[in-house]
C-alpha cells in the first residue's frame, strides 16, 4: 500500500492508517519547508513549532482537496499547496492586527512580590486578563483535561516531540491538540 493514489483515496475516506503512512512519507518535506520559512523570516521571531503546526494543518487539507483526476501527482500538488500555505501564513503574521501579539511582552503586576524568586513567565500567568474580561484561569477551565495537560507540559518547557513521547502519541496528535488550544484562546481574547 505505498501508491500515493491508493493512500489518498483511503485517507479521503478517513482511513487513519493511510493518513499516517502519507504523513510519514512527506514529513521531511513539511519539516524542510518549515525550516526554510523560519530561515527566510528570522527577524520576525516566529517559532518553528508554530510553522509546523500550520503546515500539518495544510497537509491534512491537501489530502482532502487533492483531485486524482487533476493531472498532477500528489507530491507536486502538496509542494504547491504548502508554498501557498506559507505565503498565506506570512501575510497573516505581518498584518498590523497581529503585530501587537508578535511583539508583546508580559506586564508585571505591582501586587506580585518577585523579590525572593527568579522571574518566570508562569508567575504572572494566573493574573492575566484578556480583552473580553476572561482570566487565564477561565481559559484553563475552558480546556479539556488532555489540553490542560499539554499546556502544562509546554509551560514546563517540553518540546512537542517530547510531549508526544511522554503521552505515547504521534507528534501529529500533539499538533492537533495545540491547534485546538490556540483556537480556544483566540475565542477568549
Amino acid at each position: 500500500m505505498n501508491n500515493d493514489y491508493e493512500l489518498i483515496y483511503l485517507a479521503q475516506e478517513n482511513n487513519e492508517e493511510a493518513k499516517e503512512i502519507l504523513y510519514q512519507k512527506y514529513k521531511n518535506l513539511i519539516y524542510s519547508n518549515a525550516v526554510s520559512f523560519i530561515y527566510k523570516n528570522a527577524s520576525s521571531g516566529i517559532e518553528i513549532n508554530d510553522v509546523l503546526l500550520e503546515l500539518n494543518i495544510y497537509f491534512e487539507k491537501a489530502i482532502s482537496d487533492f483531485d486524482q483526476n487533476g493531472g498532477a501527482s500528489f507530491s507536486t500538488f502538496l509542494i504547491s499547496y504548502l508554498n501557498n500555505a506559507l505565503k498565506s501564513y506570512n501575510r497573516s503574521i505581518n498584518k498590523k492586527k497581529n503585530k501587537i501579539l508578535n511583539e508583546s511582552v508580559p506586564l508585571e503586576d505591582d501586587e506580585i512580590d518577585y523579590s525572593n524568586k527568579l522571574y518566570k513567565e508562569e508567575d504572572t500567568t494566573e493574573y492575566m486578563i484578556f480583552d473580553k474580561g476572561n482570566t487565564y484561569q477561565d481559559y484553563l477551565d475552558n480546556l479539556k483535561e488532555k489540553e490542560r495537560e499539554i499546556v502544562e507540559l509546554i509551560k514546563d518547557g517540553y518540546s512537542y516531540s517530547e510531549i508526544a513521547d511522554m503521552l505515547n502519541k504521534d507528534i501529529k496528535y500533539v499538533y492537533n491538540i495545540v491547534y485546538r488550544i490556540k483556537s480556544k484562546l483566540k475565542e477568549m481574547i
